[in-house]
């Protein structure tokens, strides 16, 4: 009975045994697996950073090609003169004001002074005799 059991416990520990070399084999074999994905990895990442690099350059240099191309554009047309916006006399707003004390219509400023309606509105609730001019909101 001695010998069974020096037997059974002879065969627990070879399969504990091929267990654990199984294990060890199969961790190798995937450290080696992920330590050559890991080579693709850092070859792939090294190709992009040369296309990046080489894509950089060109786009660098076809800006400076159109800068350059822009440039000699320019100076081949001259641009165009836009008709000068003439400056609204200082006086205009105290116009617009000195309307706005009289009671005028918003209209009726815009069209004297010459200023956008908005302002023409503000001029009128600061300066207008409504009788609500106080609490323009």
């Amino acid at each position: 009975m001695e010998l069974s059991i020096d037997i059974f416990a002879a065969i627990r520990a070879a399969l504990l045994l091929a267990a654990f070399a199984t294990f060890a084999w199969s961790l190798l074999r995937t450290r080696r697996e992920q330590a050559e994905q890991l080579d693709r990895v850092h070859t792939s990442q090294r190709e992009l950073a040369a296309q990046v690099h080489a894509l950089s350059e060109r786009t660098a240099a076809l800006a400076t090609l159109v800068a350059a191309t822009h440039h000699e554009r320019m100076q081949e047309a001259p641009q165009p003169m836009r008709p000068r916006r003439e400056a609204a006399p200082v006086r205009s707003y105290e116009t617009a004001r000195r309307l706005a004390r009289a009671g005028a219509s918003i209209d009726e400023i815009v069209a004297s002074s010459g200023l956008a309606s908005s302002e023409a509105r503000l001029l009128r609730r600061l300066h207008g005799s409504d009788p609500d001019h106080g609490t323009a909101a």
